[in-house]
Order: structure tokens, then C-alpha cells, then sequence
């Protein structure tokens, strides 16, 4: 999807969420400059055996489930806010 720098300005968060779904091209001076994507798309590009790995961890994590009875981990809880 091809869309002008100053329309992306103006809807950046609808935009931004199109975006990962599918890249967006941005031209400048009518000619194509810059590309918005999804950071899952921009790895599997760059280094497509990284992203895979990634995807696989990430499918692991999800399906651990904690043990009955278990606290949450340090990590799964919010960090409080001190003033």
C-alpha cells in the first residue's frame, strides 16, 4: 500500500496498525523512499533464521503453563510505581 508522508502523519496510529498487516510505502518527491513494517516482517528479511527461532520460542512460552498453586514469577508482575 502506497500512502503520502503527510497522510502517515496524520493517521500514524490507524496507519501503524495497517502496518502490520502489511508493509506501506512512502514516497517522496514521487518516488519510493521509506517502508513501514512490522518488526516480525523486518527480521524475517533481515535474518530469516532468527525470526524463526524467535516464533518457535515464543510458541514454547505459550503453551507453559504454570503449576497449580504456583505464585507468578518476578517477571509476569507489574513493577510497582514509586513517586
Amino acid at each position: 500500500m502506497r500512502i503520502s508522508a503527510a497522510e502517515f502523519a496524520e493517521r500514524f496510529g490507524e496507519l501503524s496498525d495497517e502496518a502490520l498487516a502489511q508493509p506501506l510505502i512512502i514516497p517522496r518527491h514521487g518516488r519510493d523512499r521509506l517502508v513501514v513494517m512490522s518488526l516480525a516482517k523486518y527480521r524475517e528479511l533481515t535474518n530469516p533464521g532468527e525470526a524463526k527461532q524467535i516464533e518457535s520460542a515464543n510458541g514454547r512460552l505459550r503453551s507453559v503453563k504454570p503449576a497449580a498453586g504456583s505464585k507468578p514469577s518476578a517477571m509476569s508482575r507489574p513493577v510497582p510505581r514509586t513517586r
